[in-house]
């Protein structure tokens, strides 16, 4: 029974001795990790070697032959084993000594204690982000899973590029740091057009508002009261959409002076919007009725007809 006992407290021992534990980074890492035995260190007679031992690591010094003596210039930073096995205590530095009568080994450790900055989750292609990793002097490699979607340099500056999904990874010594990040497009910049501008897609329309009118009449079938009604003459032409290009007022977003949305309203019009073939163009008109009178925006919203890609611009009206 004693002899089971003694085998399970060793087992458990050489976990803990070899095992990496999680070592603490700040937010936005999904990943970190560090400890157990970093790569050995060959010494050289008469030298000293320098190397670093970050804490929950340790390492083993390598000597030609056997009988040193190992020794430590501060066991409070670093403890050595008679087999030249060093073990980081706290941060600072030692120098280990192996000696075997005239023959001397020493290696210099720095001993720190690293941590890793913050992690993003999410960025926008086109868009930058410097990684960090604090309180050490160890040469960092750092990866990317997809170097089209999101590169990163030597120094952890990384670049998102375009849409997609990457696991960036920072190593040094036993020490791993992941994080995971999803890529976003770069958002569409919407142009803005005056009355009388004319909003051209190549090889599919162009949009022209001519005029905007205030008009008095109201609907008495309608049940909504606008505080204003405004006619919109445009003009459309089909440069290469295909067949049937039809642009109407009535399917367009309009956001009046004070941020409110409007609505298509039910009043005299003379032109009305046709479909057109390629090459035609159609004079049209438009009624809305807003709930604040004044300045207002139109959205407009297009898609190609083949291969529905999505156009849209701002037409800004200025109500005299």
């Amino acid at each position: 029974m004693k002899k089971k006992t003694w085998c399970i407290s060793l087992l458990l021992a050489l976990c803990l001795l070899f095992c990496s534990i999680p070592v603490q980074a700040a937010s936005g890492w999904n990943s970190s990790w560090g400890g157990g035995y970093r790569s050995s260190v060959t010494l050289k007679k008469g030298k000293t070697i320098s190397s670093y031992l970050s804490r929950s690591e340790r390492v083993k010094l390598k000597v030609p032959g056997k009988g040193y003596k190992w020794s430590s210039s501060n066991k409070k930073c670093a403890a050595v084993s008679s087999s030249g096995v060093v073990v980081y205590k706290k941060n600072g530095s030692a120098i280990i000594t192996a000696k075997k009568g005239k023959a001397v080994y020493k290696c210099k450790l720095i001993t720190e204690s690293p941590r890793a900055g913050k992690a993003v989750s999410t960025m926008t292609a086109g868009k930058t982000y410097q990684y960090s990793i604090y309180g050490t002097k160890q040469k960092i490699t750092w990866r990317s899973s997809n170097k089209s979607i999101v590169s990163i340099d030597s120094k952890g500056k990384a670049t998102a590029k375009r849409s997609g999904y990457v696991t960036i990874t920072a190593t040094f010594g036993t020490y791993h740091f992941e994080s995971y990040v999803n890529v976003n497009p770069k958002p569409t910049v919407v142009k803005t057009y005056n009355i009388g501008q004319t909003w051209k897609v190549p090889g599919q329309w162009s949009l022209r508002i001519n005029s905007v009118t205030e008009m008095d009449e109201r609907n008495p079938y309608s049940d909504v009261y606008p505080d204003a009604v405004y006619l919109i003459d445009y003009t459309y032409e089909n440069l290469g959409y295909g067949d049937e290009l039809y642009i109407s007022m009535d399917l367009q977003r309009i956001v009046d002076a004070k941020g409110y949305t409007g609505y298509s309203y039910p009043n005299d019009q003379t032109y009305y919007p046709q479909e057109l073939p390629v090459g035609a163009k159609c004079h049209a008109q438009g009624i809305v009725g807003v709930d604040h009178a004044g300045n207002f925006k139109i959205y407009v919203d297009e898609y190609t007809k083949t291969t529905y890609k999505k156009y849209s611009a701002i037409f800004n009206i200025k109500v005299n």
